[in-house]
């Protein structure tokens, strides 16, 4: 956790070189609070409505029946976690869907790992439409977004259809986390790309309005041109919650519409109120979390557990059973 924070405050220091900490100051006490902090918090609303939303209907998608309720605490947990790194939060999932629901680690980790893949189409398709939609504004963006996009679509496909028979599966004994892929529909892709779809849109609009409230006055075309990259710059694993690249980002992409101080400033400012607002979720749902997320639910008898090996195996059973009829 230590190198996490160490990571994100050197290249926050390595962005803020040459800005006093009084211009910060300064920035912070120019901004209009009364529609930052408001669009801020709703970020976290938004992605914890979202998220919850989402993941109910990927696990029930799979064959693991989730309501919106239910995936509520670990969605709290997921936040909490955000501020350790992605990785910690996406393991507060993946532990709620086998204790509560006797599934597996490979598959709960296959099945976000497919969700994975479908967030770097829908990031992809966003900045390709973006850059086509507004070319002159980030002329790199176009065939960056292109690739990401095609990069995302060609991994996708080959997990999806042919990800059990690698050699890199047989020899990390990983091919039933692959072959659990091959459940998906494609009309279930759709689904769940549309609502992540609306969840980054929402995300733009935020980031729209908290420039607004420092008096930054950027394009909402150019802002929705520029998301995918402060999403993906906001994901990283190696830092806690985005801090540090998705400073760097802002900085980067809005240089031409505000001064660097300035960028700085809300992108600190987003972040930390991010992070205390997530450690108060934690702090809040202590007992909630421990109860419904690490605590395990007793199986009801006669019910099996769902693991990677049965549920690649089912479809190739439903085959068999077709022919002996």
């Amino acid at each position: 956790m230590a190198a996490t924070y160490a990571i994100g405050i050197a290249i926050v220091i390595w962005v803020a070189r040459g800005i006093s900490a009084a211009q910060l100051a300064h920035d912070l006490m120019q901004a209009r609070m009364s529609i930052f902090i408001p669009v801020c918090l709703g970020s976290v609303v938004i992605w914890v409505v979202g998220d919850t939303w989402l993941y109910s209907r990927l696990f029930s998608y799979f064959k693991i029946p989730s309501g919106f309720r239910e995936m509520l605490p670990a969605l709290i947990a997921h936040e909490f976690f955000q501020a350790v790194n992605g990785v910690a939060a996406g393991t507060a999932v993946v532990t709620m869907v086998h204790r509560r629901k006797h599934v597996d680690f490979i598959s709960a980790g296959a099945i976000l790992m497919f969700q994975g893949v479908i967030d770097l189409q829908v990031v992809g398709l966003m900045a390709l439409a973006a850059s086509l939609a507004a070319p002159r504004s980030i002329p790199e963006l176009s065939l960056g977004a292109a690739a990401l996009f095609l990069g995302a679509s060609c991994a996708f496909a080959l997990l999806w259809f042919f990800g059990s028979r690698l050699p890199v599966a047989r020899w990390a004994h990983i091919g039933p986390l692959f072959a659990v892929l091959r459940r998906a529909r494609v009309s279930d892709c759709v689904k769940l790309a549309a609502i992540r779809g609306a969840v980054f849109a929402a995300q733009g609009a935020i980031l729209y309005l908290e420039l607004v409230s420092f008096q930054i006055s950027v394009p909402l075309q150019l802002v929705m041109a520029a998301l995918p990259v402060v999403l993906i710059a906001g994901a990283l694993p190696i830092v806690p919650s985005g801090l540090g690249p998705r400073q760097a980002a802002i900085v980067a992409i809005f240089s031409d519409f505000g001064s660097r101080a300035s960028l700085l400033t809300m992108a600190l400012a987003h972040t930390g109120l991010v992070m205390v607002v997530r450690a108060a979720l934690g702090l809040f749902s202590t007992d909630l979390i421990a109860r419904e997320v690490f605590a395990s639910k007793p199986q009801p008898q006669g019910s099996a557990e769902i693991n990677a090996k049965r549920l690649a195996q089912e479809p190739e059973c439903k085959k068999i059973q077709q022919r002996r009829v």
